[in-house]
């Protein structure tokens, strides 16, 4: 069974990497800035090594869209 963990971001760096990826997520997102999606898109999870889209980020819509998700 799964259950919610609270932690100080200060207690483990991977606490804080995941932090930043969902503030540059929601920042792209919802205020329309790639300054931090940017630094870090590439990091995101490719189906091969071929293959330029981005496998590890996935925008649910309705519609086709322009974000990074989406294009590719």
């Amino acid at each position: 069974m799964d259950i919610p963990c609270f932690s100080q971001a200060e207690d483990t760096r991977l606490l804080q990497v995941a932090d930043f990826c969902a503030y540059a997520i929601f920042r792209y997102y919802e205020r329309g800035d790639d300054q931090f999606l940017n630094k870090i898109i590439q990091r995101f999870d490719r189906r091969s090594r071929d293959f330029q889209g981005v496998d590890g980020l996935k925008h649910i819509t309705q519609r086709q869209c322009d974000c990074i998700s989406c294009s590719i």
